[in-house]
């Protein structure tokens, strides 16, 4: 449980040297990052021989012969320490990877990433050493291919409710029960599962993480689903009846599941939004593209100014996104099982941000960024996804100001300035950010004297602290490497524009979610779509806005 006296940005500040060191490199050390630079090479020229992204997409499959040559590069054992023939990368090493891959295919990402964070988080950080000596060696060569089996028809965002039991006979565990949406479903021959646990160590309400391998009998696979984007990923349901695996297979603490779920769902949601920053590049060099060569009017599209403010915001996203994954995940690499309130920033803004990116991509393109062939709108397709799974992000806002609420005002008030750490160049950014934090400590303080425990209620005030909270922590991340980046001598004249491009827009959308936190709006959006649903016959109870 997180202690009421921790904030996130106090905690970066009070490390910031160390930070901003480690924040300008994709690795752990200095030997990751070559051993990263190296695999980046790899899957570039792998890619560019092997990967056909269109023909992934409209036959909604990876090729077999595909995902062979992927497990011969060791793409799957990216996570898997050495010793059982893994690649042992860091989650900073790994989200690289993931964005190397997403820059080529987004359905060749989601298969990896999924394999490396959720699929195999559970066995390497809380499976027993024999466990982790009987699969992880096949999982390290993609003989055997992880899945993450969660979600089930009543149970998505409200993962307490999931009905899968997992009931004690002697030493094995039977397990009934349905997981849908499970992505490598078709193919994966491990699943980590997430069940009821009736009776186990005692909880009758307990649930586990335990690993079950999908060629027992009594599970059943369902057909492939048809989706919108991210096409050649498998996704499907699985059925469990009357399933027997052994009871060490449960992962962690039996009836602890939930627990030791968030720390692997940050883990997922964190390699989901490394990925996010490759779809974020590519739609941006494919914009860079196409305004250069596009000429209207007799000059080339990119000499408009309306077009030239896209691309500015198109690339501080992208920059963004990138610096927000090096701060999460160098924290995480500092103190594993840290991270689950900034993942969840970093899935938000990340998916978000690729969204609007690959979104501004179309515009660029016109007419064009409509037509498939270009393959921007296959960007958009594949990009939407990331605002829904792995925790949809209006639930996500919901956890990140509930957390915030939690906060005492006064250790965010006392939280060291930021302004001192900064170089002169930096300083007025700094500035903006030393402004608005104490602004969201004192309406946190004053919505709880407000509304006391009804606070937890008001999902519209919620939403609104939330994106605050993210727009302060995503300004911190790029100030943090800023100024890393200019200890380093690399801090060029670009990034300087970037940052301060971004900062200030950052700062926007906070100061205008407090501004509005006062009005009456709310009430009003609740009570048009009260009125909607009550002319569609459906009338909606009262709430609190």
């Amino acid at each position: 449980m997180t202690p009421a006296s921790y904030n996130p940005y106090q905690r970066v500040l009070q490390d910031f040297k160390n930070a901003a060191t480690q924040i300008t490199s994709c690795g752990h050390d200095a030997e990751e990052v070559e051993t990263i630079e190296m695999i980046a090479e790899s899957i570039r020229r792998f890619g560019e021989r092997n990967i056909d992204e269109a023909r992934i997409d409209a036959e909604a499959r990876i090729p077999p012969d595909l995902l062979q040559k992927m497990a011969e590069m060791g793409l799957f054992g990216l996570t898997i320490e050495k010793e059982y023939g893994g690649v042992g990368l860091s989650m900073k090493g790994a989200c690289r990877v993931c964005e190397c891959l997403a820059q080529l295919d987004r359905s060749v990402s989601v298969t990896v990433g999924l394999h490396a964070g959720l699929g195999l988080r559970g066995l390497n950080y809380f499976g027993s050493q024999e466990l982790k000596e009987r699969y992880l060696p096949d999982l390290a060569t993609g003989k055997l291919i992880a899945a993450f089996s969660i979600t089930e028809p009543d149970a998505g965002s409200d993962i307490a409710s999931v009905r899968t039991t997992a009931v004690e006979d002697g030493d094995e565990l039977v397990i009934n029960g349905s997981k849908c949406f499970v992505t490598n479903g078709s193919f994966a021959g491990i699943t980590t599962i997430v069940a009821r646990t009736p009776g186990l160590m005692g909880s009758r309400r307990g649930h586990s993480l335990i690993l079950v391998p999908l060629d027992r009998p009594g599970i059943q696979r369902d057909k492939e689903e048809h989706k919108l984007g991210i096409k050649g990923s498998s996704t499907c349901s699985i059925h469990f009846e009357d399933v027997r695996v052994p009871k060490n297979h449960i992962l962690g603490r039996p009836s602890r599941g939930l627990d030791h779920m968030n720390h692997v769902l940050s883990w997922g949601r964190t390699l989901m939004a490394g990925g996010c920053i490759g779809l974020a590049a590519s739609a941006f060099r494919r914009s860079i593209e196409q305004v250069t060569n596009r000429r209207q009017f007799n000059r080339p599209i990119g000499e408009f100014g309306m077009v030239r403010e896209m691309l500015a915001r198109m690339r501080f996203l992208v920059y963004a996104m990138e610096s927000t994954i090096r701060l999460t995940t160098h924290l995480e690499d500092e103190q594993p099982e840290s991270i689950v309130w900034e993942s969840s920033v970093a899935k938000v803004f990340n998916s978000e941000s690729a969204w609007q990116v690959a979104d501004d991509a179309v515009q660029l393109h016109g007419g064009s960024g409509f037509i498939e062939e270009t393959g921007v709108a296959r960007l958009l397709r594949d990009c939407r996804i990331t605002r829904i799974f792995e925790g949809a992000n209006e639930l996500l806002r919901f956890h990140l100001a509930a957390a915030a609420y939690t906060w005492k005002p006064g250790p965010l008030l006392e939280s060291p300035r930021l302004k001192p750490h900064l170089d002169a160049s930096l300083q007025e950014c700094g500035q903006v950010f030393d402004t608005i934090l104490p602004k969201l400590a004192g309406i946190l303080k004053t919505k709880k004297k407000t509304h006391g425990l009804k606070i937890f209620q008001r999902q519209m005030d919620q939403r609104k602290i939330a994106d605050v909270a993210i727009s302060l922590y995503v300004m911190l991340a790029v100030l943090v490497r800023a100024q890393g980046e200019l200890e380093a001598g690399r801090l060029s004249t670009e990034m300087l524009l970037w940052t301060r491009l971004g900062v200030h827009d950052l700062a926007h959308r906070a100061t205008s979610n407090l501004g509005t936190l006062e009005d009456n709006l709310d009430d009003v959006a609740s009570q048009i779509a009260a009125i909607e649903c009550d002319r569609a016959g459906c009338p909606l109870k009262e709430t609190v806005s």
